[in-house]
């Protein structure tokens, strides 16, 4: 359960803000970056997940969508004003996601066969609550990192009641270009630290699926439980 509450922040939390985050940081609408990288997991799951299975089996597959996943989002985080740095970031970003979540059904139900579509559920169930409470998480890192590096002057107009208003922002900035420019310079500070906050998840799957990956390699490698060969004591 907590490593599918991992998993699933990690590929679903940063959608949530993806928008928003990457225009303070790049400057172009990211509701573009979110179809692209829909787009690309589509394509890898359709024509290239049994390939990618079978070569490096479930805990393997997923210690390398990790590595992907961490570089991207750190990537993203440093991906200032440029598009395409972001573009190459969000590539692998999109490809470290990519099979985060069918990969982990699918080990729960050939490790776990007994809980059936049950525990099938109730792991599905947990990854969608764990990505629903990091939107605010994340949101809370986005304006305390915007607040931190706004100037004083300015963080007194746009910041009530320990928050940071987009509405108080927005009319501050019409007001003139430099106000404009100090405040843009702050949410670029704020979503980039939001990323790199939700890279340390992945950073620390990469350990967590190696460690099951030699695990199973120990036993003679990675394979699904069988009920009646549980029956038996073949297991």
């Amino acid at each position: 359960m907590l490593i599918m509450c991992m998993t699933a922040i990690t590929e679903l939390g940063p959608d949530q803000w993806v928008g928003s985050v990457l225009t303070d940081i790049v400057g172009i609408r990211g509701i573009l970056f979110l179809v692209y990288t829909a787009g690309l997991m589509f394509v890898l799951r359709q024509f290239f997940a049994g390939v990618a299975v079978r070569a490096f089996t479930p805990p393997g597959l997923l210690a390398i969508c990790s590595v992907f996943a961490a570089v991207g989002l750190f990537w993203l985080s440093i991906s200032f004003g440029s598009p395409g740095m972001a573009f190459v970031a969000a590539t692998l970003f999109g490809i470290g996601k990519t099979y985060y979540w069918p990969t982990m059904l699918g080990i729960t139900s050939e490790r776990f066969p007994k809980g059936g579509e049950f525990l099938l559920a109730v792991t599905g169930a947990t990854g969608m609550i764990a990505a629903g409470v990091a939107g605010p998480v994340m949101g809370a890192i986005y304006d305390h990192y915007t607040i931190a590096n706004l100037p004083s002057d300015i963080a007194a107009k746009v910041v009530i009641n320990g928050r940071y208003s987009p509405e108080a922002a927005q009319k501050l900035m019409e007001q003139s270009p430099e106000l404009r420019a100090a405040i843009e310079e702050a949410l670029r500070h704020g979503a980039s630290m939001t990323f790199r906050y939700v890279a340390i998840l992945p950073v620390i799957l990469i350990f967590v699926f190696t460690a099951m990956y030699l695990y199973f390699r120990a036993r003679g490698g990675y394979r699904p439980v069988r009920l009646d060969e549980e029956k038996s004591g073949g297991l």
